[in-house]
């Protein structure tokens, strides 16, 4: 039975979201027992549409995390954190011996928290000074991953290297059938275009024989597969990653209305109903929900703060699937 932490608060729509979300999940997936941390009180309601799957739901009992209102100084200083997300975090510490150890957590806390709390409760892998979250960019023919996208806007050379590797860690584990090739998001891939952290970057990653480094690539690389994994400084990788949501997003009302405007757009809107559907799907943020934190002393998934039912559903299925294939364990092993 795989054992998943599930943060009930995180988000910016709250337990009604996840709640929905870890229903669904327990109905569809026979082998997952859900842990739902956080105040119980708020959520008695939901309480008996669980009845069913009793066996394979635990509820803990357990306060709601500060709000992102909440000074850097005032999380970072607060005594030993024992709010609802520093329960789950505990609860999935690696080479936890514990029967009521899981195996990872699930949680759409903001970034600024969740890198607190995972700094406070689960700490770094041995030589990782900074951690990076993942996420999944929806390319020609399969995804992309890109590291960082939002852990650090301050990443400098050696954080980017370290990214690089955890990165190609991960996707080694994840069975791939050849060494990820890795490209450095810059605006062109030209030297002369980067800047003085990313040529630094640059030279280290050429430095590596582990790493099969194709030099700096576009977004238009990314999204054309020329590359299995893009690293950024973290700002730019969440400009990207935005910027890409946004754009589908746009583009889909943009056909939606084209094709309800008029008489024949609605009869060829018939037609291509389910071509666009499909189309739309595969961009669709929602489909991709769920970014792993590399480098804590644990198995993080982060779903976007925006997400709805399916979008952490689609993150719970990534921690789901990550277990599955044992990328935890089969990660770190030299």
């Amino acid at each position: 039975m795989i054992r998943l932490a599930v943060d009930m608060h995180g988000g910016d729509h709250g337990p009604a979201v996840v709640l929905s979300a870890a229903l669904n999940f327990v109905e569809h997936y026979s082998d997952v027992h859900l842990c739902l941390f956080g105040d119980t009180r708020q959520v008695a309601a939901w309480q008996p549409t669980f009845a069913q799957y009793q066996n394979r739901v635990t509820w803990c009992h357990g306060q709601h995390y500060p709000q992102h209102e909440s000074s850097l100084r005032q999380l970072l200083n607060a005594p030993e954190p024992d709010d609802a997300l520093a329960m789950a975090l505990r609860s999935a510490v690696s080479g936890s011996a514990n029967e009521d150890t899981c195996a990872a957590i699930v949680t759409a806390a903001d970034t600024r928290t969740l890198m607190i709390r995972a700094r406070q409760c689960l700490g770094y892998r041995e030589g990782v000074k900074r951690p990076a979250l993942g996420a999944w960019i929806p390319g020609y023919t399969g995804p992309v991953l890109a590291l960082d996208v939002g852990a650090s806007v301050v990443a400098d050379a050696d954080d980017m290297l370290q990214s690089a590797l955890m990165g190609h860690r991960f996707l080694k584990a994840h069975q791939y059938e050849r060494t990820p090739r890795i490209g450095l998001l810059n605006i062109g891939h030209e030297a002369h275009k980067a800047s003085q952290r990313l040529a630094a970057a640059h030279a280290l990653f050429g430095q590596q024989d582990a790493l099969d480094y194709r030099g700096y690539v576009e977004p238009r690389a990314v999204f054309a597969n020329e590359v299995d994994m893009v690293i950024t400084d973290g700002f730019t990788g969440n400009v990207m990653l935005k910027s890409m949501e946004a754009t589908a997003d746009y583009i889909k009302h943009r056909v939606f209305d084209v094709l309800t405007e008029r008489w024949y757009g609605r009869m060829l809107g018939l037609l291509t109903a389910r071509l666009f559907a499909s189309d739309f799907a595969s961009v669709n943020a929602e489909r991709h929900n769920g970014a792993p934190l590399l480098g804590v002393n644990g198995w993080v998934v982060k779903s976007h703060g925006n997400a709805k039912a399916v979008a952490f559903g689609q993150a719970l299925q990534q921690a789901r699937h990550a277990v599955r294939l044992g990328v935890p364990e089969r990660m770190w092993v030299e």
